[in-house]
C-alpha cells in the first residue's frame, strides 16, 4: 500500500479503517444493505467496505474501489 499510495496516504487510510472497525464492533448494522446480507460503508470518497454479519462475527468481504464497474462489486 505504501508503495502505491505513499506513506501519508497509507497511514491516513489505515487510521480511517481502524476507526471504522472500532465503530463497527459496537454498531455492526451501521452499513447500508447492499444485497441480501451484505452491507457496505463508504470509508473514503473512492473506497467502500463490504461486509456481512454471521452470528457474533463480522466478516470483511472487500475494500471496493467505487470508481470501478459496480457490477464487479459482488464477484
Amino acid at each position: 500500500m505504501k508503495k502505491n499510495w505513499g506513506d501519508n496516504s497509507a497511514k491516513e487510510f489505515i487510521q480511517k479503517a481502524d476507526e471504522f472497525f472500532k465503530i463497527l464492533k459496537v454498531q455492526p448494522l451501521i452499513g447500508q444493505v447492499e444485497i441480501d446480507d451484505i452491507r457496505g460503508f463508504q470509508l473514503s470518497p473512492q473506497t467502500r467496505i463490504l461486509y456481512r454479519i454471521r452470528g457474533s462475527k463480522i466478516i470483511i468481504l472487500s475494500f471496493f474501489d467505487v470508481r470501478k464497474n459496480p457490477k464487479k462489486k459482488f464477484r
